[in-house]
């Protein structure tokens, strides 16, 4: 007579499909070759290269495994719902001495989880390909220093990568692979997709994607000498993929990055950490006043001018890339009968110039956009607009006294300043088309905080 799987002893162990469903999968391509060169062309020229074809591991395997376990092992009941180890007050396991992992279903969930899901047709939202492969990314350099006197250097280089194989994923992966026109009854959308008879929540996990990365570096740098050191570098940038990391965590704000899984192509676009311009100065100074320093090394001005320390970090760049998206649901008509299917996918159509008109406290016009026809996907491509720019300044100014005939002990006044002009960065703007904040700017960017002042007294011995 059939039993309920809940009676099966352990039932935690039902696999379906074998253990070639598990990850990490062996490997056996991972030929990684590396050449390099260095010519120096005069006594204060040199000029550098190099090559090199590197392999990424797959990132967050044990969250991968958990994921093809939930999706493909049903029914695996070993779900983890809350703490074990609970403890008492007094110090003792909750369910006694004898028993220290607790059923937590009285405390903070099920732990176990008692029985398997209805149906393996429901899923938590995430699975993967079980053929994944691990990214491997082509990179190369080339770069010409040049040295002026003893302490300057100049340098200017060429920085590029290719990537393969890198993690491509879409909320909308058990979708119809087309539009559908308003009015298209659903049991013929559903015959569109992979599953028709799974939910459309599924976010799938494949190593297809592509992307590349080209830059500009160019930096000065002088050692320190005379009391100064300094470093400026910029950075001209560009990074381009069809989806920015595993888990779609990476694919910048605002909506989603993915609108049509079934059509690659048409998701390549900025990368979500792109940053294209990017500069960057330290400066450290010991002023040459007080004692051991060129000037006033005694004395009542020696006193009050020497032994001065300035240091300054300035940082410039890009703001950050956003996605927009439309209002309005499911517009492309590609879910069907799935109605918890993530509807989130849609992107607008370009109507206009988005930086023509833009009114005080926005960050685009958000006339230069339109919600899609029914039926349709929109126009716009991913990333397409960027936040404004973002500065920061840190300062400090440091007064070494020294204690006693040598200088190995010291005591030292600090005053730091951390974002020392104020700037406040604006973050992204609202970025869904229809609704009523879009393109308005309501809020600072991540990492902004006001100008702040900290006081300290340091003894070095």
């Amino acid at each position: 007579m059939p039993q309920p799987l809940a009676n099966i002893p352990f039932n935690d162990h039902i696999v379906l499909g074998g253990k070639h469903l598990q990850v990490p999968r062996s490997e056996y391509d991972q030929f990684g070759p590396r050449i390099g060169i260095a010519w120096q062309v005069t006594p204060n020229t040199v000029i550098r290269g190099g090559y090199g074809l590197y392999f990424d591991a797959l990132i967050a395997r044990t969250q991968t495994a958990q994921n093809d376990l939930e999706q493909l092992a049903w029914p695996y009941t070993t779900g983890f719902g809350g703490s074990s180890n609970v403890l008492t007050s007094a110090g003792v396991p909750a369910g006694g001495a004898g028993n220290p992992l607790v059923p937590l279903t009285s405390i903070e969930g099920s732990f176990p989880f008692a029985i398997p899901p209805p149906t393996p047709w429901t899923p938590s939202g995430w699975a993967d390909d079980p053929n994944n492969r691990d990214p491997y990314s082509h990179e190369w350099n080339l770069e010409a220093q040049r040295q002026f006197g003893q302490n300057l250097m100049l340098s200017v280089a060429y920085v590029g990568s290719s990537s393969k194989r890198l993690a491509y994923t879409g909320g909308n992966a058990n979708a119809a692979r087309q539009p559908s026109p308003a009015g298209t009854p659903a049991t013929v959308i559903d015959a569109l997709r992979a599953m028709p008879f799974m939910e459309g929540t599924l976010r799938y996990t494949q190593n297809i994607g592509y992307g590349n990365y080209n830059a500009l570096e160019i930096k000065a740098v002088r050692r320190f000498a005379r009391g100064l050191q300094s470093q400026l570098s910029f950075t001209w940038s560009k990074s381009l993929d069809v989806s920015s990391g595993y888990y779609n965590v990476e694919n910048g704000a605002g909506a989603r990055g993915v609108q049509n899984y079934f059509d690659i192509n048409s998701n390549y676009g900025l990368s979500g950490f792109d940053v294209p311009h990017y500069l960057s100065w330290y400066t450290v100074w010991e002023l040459p006043f007080g004692r051991g320093k060129q000037w006033l090394q005694s004395g009542p001005a020696s006193w009050v001018f020497g032994n001065w320390q300035v240091n300054s970090i300035l940082q410039a760049r890009s703001g950050q890339v956003y996605n927009l998206g439309a209002q309005g649901g499911d517009i492309a008509n590609i879910f069907g009968t799935d109605t918890a299917g993530d509807k989130s996918y849609m992107r607008p159509n370009i109507v206009g110039n988005p930086q023509s008109g833009v009114a005080p406290g926005f960050d685009f016009n958000p006339a230069a956009f339109a919600v899609p026809a029914s039926g349709t996907f929109g126009n716009a491509g991913r990333n397409i607009l960027r936040s404004t720019a973002v500065f920061n300044t840190d300062f400090s100014l440091f007064r070494n006294i020294p204690l006693g005939a040598g200088e190995s002990k010291q005591i030292q006044f600090r005053v730091e300043s951390f974002n020392l002009f104020n700037d406040m960065n604006w973050g992204i703007p609202g970025t869904t088309i229809g609704s009523g904040g879009a393109g308005q700017v309501t809020g600072l960017a991540g990492g902004t905080r006001p100008r702040e002042f900290q006081f300290a007294v340091k003894i070095l011995f």
